[in-house]
C-alpha cells in the first residue's frame, strides 16, 4: 500500500498521522505525540487519496474564464491564478495557461488548475461550466477525464502552480465569481466555501476580502 502522506510531508505527518491512517495507531509511542496534545492544522494537503477515477482537464480555448468551476469546487481542488508571463519559466511541457480575455489583466497569464490526487470526482465544475465546445457540443471549457494517465503531469503542474505568486489582489476589480478563487486563501483542501462567500454581495472589493477570509 502506498504511504498515507506524500515523501515531502512533514516528520508529523509522516511518522505520526500515517501510521494511525495506516491501521498501525497502537504501535506508536506516547513520546511520538506533542506534549500538549494537540495537533497541527492544515495536514490534509498532505495527503493525497486518489479517490477520483475522472478528473477536470481545462479547455483554455473553449474556456470564457467566468471563475464557476473553482467557485463551486467543495474541495477547493481546482483554482485560478492571474500572474505575470515570466513566471511560466521553467513550467512542466504539460501546464495550461491562455491570455486573460479580461481587460484589466491585459499582459498577464491565467492559468486553472486541477489538484489530481485530491479531487474526489463530483464533477459539479463541470455541471456549473456554461462555455460549450462550438465543434463538439457534449464538451465544455470544464471536462471529466480518466485520472490515472493525468496523475503524474497534473501532480507536476499542480506543484508548479502553487509556487506561482498571483497578482489578482492587486490588479483585479470586484468580479465575486473570478475574485474569489484566484485569490488563494485555503491551506486544507476539505474546507467548504464559507457561507458568506457564496452569498451575493454589495460590498466594497477590500470588505469582500475581509469576508471570504
Amino acid at each position: 500500500m502506498p504511504a498515507a502522506f506524500a515523501a515531502g510531508a512533514p516528520k508529523f505527518e509522516r511518522d505520526v498521522l500515517g501510521v494511525i491512517y495506516a491501521g498501525h495507531g497502537d504501535e506508536i509511542p506516547v513520546s511520538a505525540f506533542p506534549v500538549d496534545g494537540t495537533f497541527p492544522t492544515g495536514t490534509a494537503k498532505w495527503e493525497k487519496r486518489n479517490i477520483a477515477l475522472e478528473i477536470p482537464a481545462w479547455d483554455t480555448k473553449t474556456c470564457i474564464q467566468c471563475g464557476k468551476c473553482a467557485y463551486v469546487c467543495p474541495h477547493a481542488v481546482l483554482r485560478i491564478k492571474v500572474y505575470d508571463s515570466k513566471e511560466l519559466a521553467g513550467a512542466p511541457a504539460t501546464f495550461k495557461s491562455s491570455d486573460p480575455k479580461d481587460k484589466d489583466w491585459a499582459g498577464l497569464k491565467y492559468t486553472i488548475q486541477v489538484a489530481p490526487e485530491d479531487c474526489t470526482g463530483c464533477g459539479i465544475c463541470v455541471d456549473i461550466c456554461p462555455a460549450k465546445n462550438k465543434s463538439e457540443t457534449r464538451l465544455k471549457a470544464i471536462n471529466m477525464v480518466a485520472q490515472p494517465p493525468l496523475r503524474e503531469p497534473e501532480r507536476e503542474n499542480w506543484d508548479f502552480f502553487l509556487k506561482i505568486p498571483s497578482l489578482i489582489a492587486v490588479r483585479s476589480k470586484c468580479r465575486i465569481s473570478v475574485s474569489s478563487r484566484c485569490k488563494s486563501r485555503y491551506s486544507n483542501f476539505r474546507e467548504r466555501v464559507p457561507v458568506a462567500a457564496r452569498r451575493p454581495i454589495s460590498n466594497s472589493f477590500r470588505s469582500y476580502l475581509e469576508i471570504v477570509r
